[in-house]
């Protein structure tokens, strides 16, 4: 065991991971999903896109301070663009809706599955009295809620049961942080998506499979808060998101513990940082999420890796074994010759 621990930080970046993914399912490490990607969010209300908006805010206990929104050029010190809730974008920048406005959506539309673990979610100004998250594998096609979210669960969702979800299709709501003065004072929205599954009899592995894989995320604001009137006019109402994180890694089903660019992907100020498309695949499997085995090594049909079991892809050595009609070429000289000695036999004339 002393000479394994040894190579382990002499090597760290590549013995200890293979013998990792040796074991089981095996995964990169988390980063900011939106980082280098804040092309593909999209909101569908934002104010002063097409001209410039005021909007006025309770400034301590009877005072009122209104400012002027003008987002018609992205870099205006008071524009409120939805790529503002970048973590990069620093604390002074954030994205406003239009006031009034409801509902309104945050959506990210990503070009591949990516393996989300937890979202984090601050405000500016009042934070939503309802919420949910949701998200599609299928690039749109279906979408599935993750939570519903709200000040007043009965209230704002009356269909959906609160408590731990039982099944992978049971969303339930989850009553949202009170804060003493939450109408001015902002808070911060998190949710591990492993934890939604905390009630559900499954392994690690399992839960990741069938709650982490996403190719588009939305979040839907679904009531404003109210906002209570101090003198004689009243605050205005909007949504207002200064960050929004999104951790995770590339999809890789548990056969691979890191990820890197597509061959010929463009490069940019945020390559080093942020997590890049394709698996590096182990395991035998191939494909940008090892959603395949790799060529000659078709033996058993692919299947993702469990926490206990790799799921190794497994080389052919028969003629004629592999599902796909591949076939392994590497025959050692000893098992030819002794295939053809008895078919030479065979073909031997009866004395």
């Amino acid at each position: 065991m002393r000479p394994v621990l040894l190579l382990c930080f002499i090597l760290p970046g590549f013995l200890c991971t293979q013998q990792a993914c040796s074991r089981g399912a095996c995964y990169p490490p988390v980063g900011d999903l939106l980082i280098g990607r804040t092309q593909h969010l999209r909101a569908s209300s934002t104010c002063g896109l097409t001209r410039p908006e005021t909007y006025c805010t309770q400034y301590g206990e009877w005072q009122m301070k209104c400012c002027k929104c003008d987002s018609r050029l992205p870099h205006n010190y008071n524009s409120h663009r939805v790529e503002n809730v970048a973590s990069s974008s620093g604390p002074v920048r954030w994205w406003q809706s239009q006031k009034d406005v409801n509902p309104v959506s945050l959506q990210l539309d990503l070009d591949r599955r990516f393996q989300l673990q937890d979202i984090m979610m601050d405000f500016k100004g009042p934070m939503p009295a309802g919420m949910l998250i949701e998200r599609s594998s299928d690039f749109g096609k279906t979408w599935h809620v993750y939570q519903y979210l709200a000040a007043d669960c009965r209230s704002a969702f009356p269909r959906v049961r609160q408590g731990q979800p039982q099944s992978w299709q049971d969303p339930r709501c989850q009553s949202l942080p009170q804060r003493p003065h939450a109408h001015q004072d902002g808070g911060r929205v998190q949710l591990n998506v492993m934890d939604l599954a905390s009630g559900i009899p499954a392994t690690q592995s399992q839960k990741i499979q069938e709650l982490g894989g996403i190719t588009n995320l939305r979040v839907n604001f679904t009531r404003l808060a109210p906002v209570p009137q101090r003198g004689h006019y009243p605050p205005s109402a909007y949504y207002a998101v200064s960050q929004l994180r999104l951790r995770g890694s590339c999809f890789c089903h548990g056969h691979a513990d890191r990820c890197a660019p597509e061959p010929g992907a463009p490069t940019g100020p945020s390559t080093a940082v942020q997590v890049h498309d394709a698996c590096v695949c182990q395991h035998n499997t191939a494909g940008s999420n090892c959603e395949r085995c790799a060529p000659f090594y078709n033996n058993r049909p692919w299947r993702p890796a469990d926490d206990q079991d790799p799921h190794e892809c497994q080389s052919m050595t028969e003629w004629g074994s592999s599902p796909s009609g591949l076939r392994d070429l590497s025959w050692d000289t000893e098992r030819m010759e002794s295939l053809l000695f008895k078919f030479s036999l065979n073909c031997a004339p009866a004395i």
